[in-house]
């Protein structure tokens, strides 16, 4: 497998169901029955109605293992070069409103990194949205995913195997991640996608926190990580991934080996930039799995990436 560019770095920013299962992420399990995400997890789109990630299941030899992947929309709107209106935010069955960000050009005129070529095949994945043309909800290409880090609990181990999950996602997807430094901001159910006191005028950037169920209770069981992004639409203009956030349950990781301890920080970040889950074994997004599921991203995984790699010069 290509080796993508390292994780830029950048000025640091401010500040169920078969319980004998193992679980990555809550929800649909292949020959089970469906399990709904909690209420506190479903996400609004600015149609006000209901949208959630899926989750998977791997079966492991010890610990019960879960993860869940959220997405959330928020509506910024008040022409070009203004401040947008909308907030992400989970647990909320409409759109949520309040100030955003004016609207900025992209960094660039073309997108920074090339983009992958497409992979034969692979019609096994899934988004977690799409445009009115059918296209995928994807993050810009010509603008960097900034993303900071609450450092507070990670593993040892922990950030290498962040960086690692990062250079694939970003081989995948030709998308550019870059290191905004670490914060105190811890994660929340209905984190805001703008937060202008700890970040500036700007979309907040992507929060990975290492965490646990006693900080966060949504890791309670057997979950556990959730992630997802946050997406907003200009007027006149298609919605697009603007923010998110990728919670991970260091006591879970802790009794993973190494490859599959990473596979879920893939697969959390799948979600992040737009991936959703398919009823494929083959695939690191299926939602079930043993332990000779796949650690990296098979066929169907790369080809969704790839598309969602794809999205307009935003």
């Amino acid at each position: 497998m290509s080796e993508a560019p390292p994780v830029t770095r950048a000025r640091p920013g401010d500040d169920r169901p078969d319980d004998d299962l193992p679980v990555f992420d809550e929800a649909f399990v292949a020959g089970a029955r469906y399990v709904e995400e909690p209420a506190h997890l479903r996400t609004a789109r600015t149609a006000g109605t209901a949208r959630a990630g899926r989750g998977r299941r791997l079966a492991l030899a010890a610990g019960a293992l879960g993860l869940v992947g959220v997405a959330a929309v928020v509506a910024p709107g008040l022409g070009a070069g203004s401040p947008g209106t909308g907030r992400a935010s989970a647990g909320t069955s409409g759109p949520v409103r309040t100030d955003g960000p004016p609207q900025t050009p992209p960094e660039s005129p073309e997108r920074l990194l090339p983009a992958p070529a497409l992979p034969q095949g692979g019609r096994d994945h899934a988004f977690f949205a799409e445009t009115a043309d059918g296209s995928p909800v994807a993050w810009s290409p010509c603008r960097s995913i900034r993303f900071v880090v609450r450092t507070e609990g990670e593993p040892d181990g922990g950030r290498a195997m962040l960086d690692q999950a990062l250079r694939r996602v970003t081989a995948a997807t030709g998308l550019s991640f870059v290191d905004a430094g670490t914060t105190s901001e811890g994660p929340a159910e209905e984190r805001s996608a703008y937060q202008p006191r700890r970040y500036g005028d700007r979309w907040a950037p992507v929060l990975v926190a290492w965490s646990d169920p006693v900080e966060t209770p949504q890791l309670a069981g057997d979950t556990a990580g959730y992630a997802g992004p946050a997406s907003a639409a200009w007027p006149g203009e298609p919605e697009q991934n603007v923010s998110g956030q990728v919670v991970l349950d260091v006591p879970q990781l802790a009794g993973l080996g190494r490859e599959q301890a990473r596979s879920v920080v893939m697969h959390e970040l799948a979600h992040l930039v737009g991936l959703d889950h398919v009823d494929a074994p083959r695939q690191l997004m299926h939602p079930t799995g043993d332990d000779r599921s796949p650690t990296e991203f098979a066929d169907g995984d790369r080809r969704g990436l790839a598309e969602l790699g794809r999205g307009p010069c935003l």
